[in-house]
């Protein structure tokens, strides 16, 4: 019976010799791997001691490990980091989360001083001492990344601001000796007689306007995408700024017999807020694309408001026109510098391809964006959606009749357009008269009448007896010459009707 217990003995003896050898090679091995992790890692007790290290920690606090252990952590940070290691050490032990992160000062015994990141984490040990686990970065070569490229972005900036004064110089110097031909040539194309002359003068007048255009659209892009331009947030009428886009483009639907339809809804207030600068050379760029492209049909810009009595009211414009349309494939690049719906075209109708490039990035200063639906040969339509803000205050005037027993005569026979004019005059409460010739609109006119008419529908002989008068006394019928759509119709319904009599 002793024997099998003396058996029992050393078999226990065997496997806790077996075990201790296990637990000794396993604490070794995991005591080689901490020695020789290349991140900077303390054990720290307490009161802040270091009781344990690697070689990485030693390094990067410029000691040899038999002179780390046993010394405070603050002898090796600046004075006035003593502190926040105390609150950081105070967050680990009886913070909810039981670790901390934050960023120190080091002080080395070679002088040397540079931040370190401290990362901490409650680590209990076997007997039950609180101790810190904390692995401490390096953040000099992060410093010297973020001085980089701060420097790098003021380098930016500059090389912008430098751009921007450049592209701001090459405009005036480039545009006025432009302008100045442009000058001559009209003059030019004015005097000339000769059929022949005549022809050239106005080849070059129209080869020096292109040019101009050219050199407005690339300086004016590149001010743009260097982030030299910046918006204006002023009062406007929105109103007043379609008008007169449409009347800059008038001239040239005319040639085209193109119908010109503006509408603006009833919530769209008199007074906004925004840059109409560049609201005008939105639309002049979108308004003019439609025309050119559109051999027949029709142009209109409709103007509505999203959310009016919402925090961020939005602008809507859309122009639409009925033209060949884009191909679905090309939709997403026309925005693109130097691209068009069909490069074919470019040839034909001339162009940088840089309008709509242009527009994007003009939208994208105002927040604003943009959509386009097309279909070829079914027209095309950009809608711009623009954030905008409603200013508080009298609307516009309002229009009274005051003509009397006058009416006004619209002489019209495109129908869209009629529609829309009538739509337009019947806001302000006025007897309106369509007719289909000149003929009808003398016929229905009378002495205190206003005759609206298309330019194409008086003959020569009526335009040297009536002419435009809007102020004076009126003892004849009053002429309005409208190039498709008269663009600033309230503009001369306000001074028709505020006349006496």
């Amino acid at each position: 019976m002793s024997d099998e217990a003396e058996q029992l003995r050393q078999t226990r003896m065997a496997i806790l010799e077996r075990r201790m050898l296990e637990t000794t090679a396993s604490d070794l091995r995991h005591r080689q791997i901490f020695e020789l992790l290349p991140t900077a890692t303390l054990v720290l007790n307490a009161e802040g001691m270091v009781i344990d290290g690697n070689l990485a920690a030693a390094h990067l606090l410029g000691v040899e490990i038999r002179f780390l252990v046993g010394k405070p952590l603050v002898v090796f940070l600046r004075s006035d980091q003593h502190s926040r290691f105390y609150t950081h050490r105070q967050q680990v032990l009886e913070g909810r989360d039981g670790k901390a992160i934050s960023e120190l000062i080091l002080h080395r015994r070679d002088g040397e001083e540079f931040p370190i990141r401290l990362e901490s984490v409650h680590f209990p040990e076997r007997a039950g001492n609180r101790c810190l686990l904390s692995v401490l970065t390096d953040l000099r070569e992060h410093r010297r990344a973020e001085q980089a490229l701060a420097a790098a972005r003021r380098s930016v900036e500059e090389m912008a601001k430098a751009k921007g004064a450049l592209m701001d110089n090459m405009t005036h110097e480039l545009r006025t000796p432009l302008n100045g031909i442009i000058g001559m040539l009209r003059l030019l194309v004015e005097n000339l007689k000769s059929p022949e002359h005549l022809d050239l003068a106005q080849t070059a007048l129209n080869a020096t306007s292109s040019l101009t255009s050219l050199v407005d659209d690339v300086l004016d892009f590149s001010r743009l995408e260097s982030g030299y331009s910046a918006l204006e947030q002023v009062p406007l009428s929105i109103r007043a700024l379609a008008e007169d886009a449409l009347a800059a483009i008038a001239s040239q639907a005319n040639q085209k017999d193109l119908q010109l339809i503006l509408t603006v809804d009833r919530q769209v207030p008199e007074r906004l807020t925004g840059d109409p600068s560049r609201l005008r050379q939105v639309l002049i760029n979108l308004l003019g694309n439609a025309v050119k492209f559109t051999v027949k049909g029709f142009i209109s810009l409709e103007i509505t408001l999203e959310s009016p009595t919402g925090d961020i009211p939005t602008l809507v414009m859309a122009i639409r026109d009925s033209g060949p349309g884009i191909p679905a494939d090309r939709q997403n690049r026309i925005f693109e510098r130097f691209e068009q719906g069909d490069s074919s075209l470019t040839r034909s109708h001339g162009g940088s391809g840089l309008g709509l490039a242009l527009v994007r990035e003009i939208l994208r200063l105002m927040h604003g964006r943009t959509q386009v639906e097309s279909a070829v040969g079914f027209g095309t339509c950009f809608t711009l959606r623009i954030p905008t803000r409603i200013i508080e205050g009298p609307g516009p005037i309002p229009v009274i009749a005051r003509t009397g027993d006058g009416s006004w005569i619209l002489c019209e026979n495109r129908e869209l357009t009629r529609r829309s004019l009538i739509a337009g005059l019947e806001r302000y409460h006025l007897k309106v008269v369509p007719t289909l010739t000149w003929t009808e609109s003398l016929f229905a006119a009378g002495p205190r009448s206003t005759i609206l008419a298309a330019s194409h529908l008086v003959p020569d002989e009526a335009l040297e007896d009536l002419r435009l008068v809007l102020y004076g006394p009126q003892t004849r019928p009053r002429l309005i010459l409208t190039p498709l759509l008269p663009s600033r119709l309230e503009r001369l319904v306000r001074e028709r009707c505020a006349q006496p009599g």
